[in-house]
């Protein structure tokens, strides 16, 4: 064996050797991360450093936080290596250290295109991973950030969408929770509905709130697509009605006395 191949393997193996070393720190320094990013009151230099360590340098980020079946539990330390591996095809992340089941990830994006392309990207790994995993799995995605100090902010998104996913599993955005904010009640069309039923009722005119009410529900049916704010907004009309009514009552009552 020549000299320089000698010196070449023993290059190799130095170098295999540093790889193999970076394979068992990389992810301490991940979690570490991850632990300062959602859990503690550190100042940004602390996260840009781990960053600089990754080699990670993002112009704005989020989090994602993904739950496995409890089914899946018993072998979970293999099923996280599959999730990061389907992740890291998709695009970069930093992971957290898994708790009970669920995980945490931070999406850097580094060009407009990446930003452009998020959903599409957390859809693609929702796929890939149900089918190599299952359907069940949930997956909450945050809103982006751009300033390292909204961190906890972001973790916090995440975990509220997770919180919201169906038990059959599936993907929510923290966008998609903020489209489906309560629809605010136009005080003043509510009262005048309010006191023209409830003249109604005491009449008993029953045709005439029959009239009435059908436009007021279909108005909140236009406003709103989710069925337990119509719930809540038809509930509150009927409670004021039915007070307002009793009100009424009493009066009539006491004048015939």
């Amino acid at each position: 064996m020549s000299k320089y191949s000698g010196t070449q393997t023993e290059k190799n193996l130095e170098a295999l050797n540093v790889k193999e070393q970076l394979n068992l720190v990389s992810p301490i320094v991940e979690n570490d991360f991850i632990y300062t990013a959602v859990f503690s009151d550190s100042q940004n230099k602390d996260l840009e450093f781990y960053l600089d360590y990754l080699k990670i340098n993002p112009i704005e980020y989020f989090f994602l936080c993904i739950e496995i079946p409890d089914t899946l539990l018993s072998e979970r330390a293999s099923v996280y290596n599959q999730i990061k591996d389907i992740i890291l095809s998709k695009t970069k992340c930093v992971s957290g250290q898994s708790i009970m089941n669920r995980i945490i990830y931070f999406i850097p994006f580094e060009t407009e295109e990446e930003i452009s392309n998020k959903e599409k990207t957390v859809n693609e790994i929702f796929k890939a991973l149900a089918f190599k995993i299952g359907r069940s799995i949930k997956i909450g995605a945050g809103n982006n950030h751009s300033a390292l100090d909204e961190s906890v902010k972001g973790y916090q998104e995440a975990l509220q969408s997770l919180n919201n996913c169906p038990e059959t599993g599936g993907v929510i955005f923290s966008s998609d929770l903020e489209m489906q904010k309560p629809v605010i009640l136009d005080e003043k069309k509510f009262k005048t509905v309010t006191k023209n039923l409830t003249g109604r009722i005491l009449n008993g005119d029953t045709e005439n709130v029959k009239k009435l009410i059908d436009p007021w529900i279909t108005n909140e049916m236009k406003c709103s697509s989710d069925l337990n704010i119509i719930k809540t907004h038809c509930f509150t009309l009927l409670s004021q009605i039915y007070n307002e009514a009793n009100i009424a009552m009493d009066s009539h009552t006491f004048e015939l006395l």
